[in-house]
Order: C-alpha cells, then structure tokens, then sequence
C-alpha cells in the first residue's frame, strides 16, 4: 500500500509540474496521462501546445478501478441504478482492435498481445466492430470442467515468452467482457455504462471461451443477494456492483464500480 501511495504522490508532482511550466490546466494534464499513460508525450504536447488526449488505438489507456465495499447491502444502496457483474479472480485485458490488427493491454499498460494468440484470434471473429476497445477479465479454467483456476496459474502464462502456444493449450483462458471505451473511432467514456454495455452485447457473438461478464440489473437486494451467491457457487470471487448511469473513469477509484468479496482480508 505505502509504495503505491509514494508512486501516486511523485505522478501528481509530475502532473503539477508539466501543467505550471507549459500553463495548462492541471485537470488537462491528467487527462491526458489517462488515456497516453506517458508523461514525457504529455510534456512535448504541452509545449508545442498541442494537448489534445485523444484515445489512440494501439496505445494502452489506464483503466478504471474499483472500491471495496463492506458488504453487498452498503454497495447496493449506494446507487440509484446499479448493476451487478461476477468478480473474476483473473487478468484484466484491454483489446484494441483496428480492423483485423488485435492489441492485448494489461492493467499495467503492458502489451501482451503474443503472450494470447487465443484471444487475438477470438477478437478477430467475435467483435463485429470496424475498430473498438473492449474490457474484460481474462480467467484461467479447467479445459474439461470449464471451472475456473487460481489467478497464479495464469499468471505462469502471462510470464512466458516461449513455447507459447504449447502455454495456450496447457493453459487454456476464458475471456469474460464487460465494457466498451471507444467505438468505430469514437470515445465512448463519457457514456453511461448503461448504453455502454448494451453496445458491447450488440457486437459481441458469444461462444464458451469469449463471452459477456455475467451481468444482472436489478435494485431488489434479495435478487441481488441470489446473484452473489451464484458468483460465489461458480468458483468466483464474489461481485463487482457498477453504477449504471455512471461514465468510464480512467486511472481511478471514484466510487463508480464497488466490489464485495467474501473473504475478509486483513489490512
């Protein structure tokens, strides 16, 4: 925790320091770390006064966090509209897809595209969108009982560098999605997740092993409490509770997505 914190403070010293020296606003600059994740690039843009955060394919934009909840009840009353999708103990993945050019982005903005030549290859038959940038969660499972496995075993796969391949078939992933950030070269963040999530359903074809993160609208907390404890019975961690009318916010906690785990974890 403390590392994370030190990390975050010397980003906003950064952050401060491109906004004083090139007369932006600090907001702008943010902004656009967001979406380029590259302070250096921002610097540059800002003196030739060209900031404008574009998302670009290809260039890994930093994703959007969830809180913890203490419980699912604290969770669901917090939202006038809230959703309800399975907390999978997986990878999250970024996939940028420029026609038939597949990109796969970590949280960490790391390109693993050849480490999942699987997921490259579904992106290609699945998304029917001339170019987009789909979310989801990449899980481990058992090739004969499709349960999920331990997030460490997949992680031996996103380690490989070599023998690739042989890795995909020894380890095989599930891919569960569950949003959309940029469509047919348009941002689509500052949607509300609502009609963002019925597009993503609109273009994605499903099969066993590319598919939509199990997702349920409800506000009855008995129904939703019955969701949880489906997630839970399927091997998962437990639920993410989402605000539907609310937008994508990179790089951040904002209280938009609360997660509710079973496992109280010490601080």
């Amino acid at each position: 925790g403390m590392l994370r914190g030190k990390r975050f403070i010397t980003y906003g010293i950064v952050r401060d320091a491109i906004a004083k020296a090139f007369n932006k606003e600090t907001k702008e600059v943010e902004h656009a770390y967001d979406v380029l994740g590259d302070y250096g690039r921002i610097a540059e843009m800002a003196r030739k006064d060209r900031l404008k955060a574009e998302i670009q394919l290809g260039t890994p934009i930093r994703v959007m966090l969830a809180d913890r909840a203490p419980d699912l009840e604290t969770a669901m009353e917090k939202f006038a509209n809230p959703c309800l999708e399975y907390k999978y103990d997986g990878f999250r993945v970024v996939i940028h897809k420029d026609n038939n050019a597949i990109r796969i982005f970590s949280r960490r903005l790391e390109d693993v595209t050849p480490q999942f030549p699987d997921i490259v290859q579904w992106s290609r038959e699945n998304i029917k969108a001339r170019n987009c940038i789909v979310e989801g969660e990449a899980l481990a499972i058992d090739a004969k009982t499709e349960k999920p496995r331990p997030f460490q075993i997949l992680s031996r796969r996103i380690q490989r560098k070599y023998d690739i391949e042989k890795t995909a078939k020894e380890i095989p992933v599930q891919v569960n999605l569950f949003d959309i950030i940029y469509y047919n070269s348009e941002s689509w963040m500052d949607r509300r997740l609502k009609e963002r999530w019925e597009k993503l359903r609109e273009i994605i074809k499903e099969t066993k092993r590319f598919r939509l993160a199990n997702h349920f609208e409800t506000k009855d907390f008995k129904k939703a409490n019955a969701f949880y404890k489906s997630a839970l019975s399927a091997g998962q961690e437990g639920a993410i509770v989402k605000n539907l009318n609310a937008h994508y916010q990179p790089g951040r906690r904002v209280g938009y997505w609360l997660k509710v785990k079973e496992i109280l974890e010490p601080l």
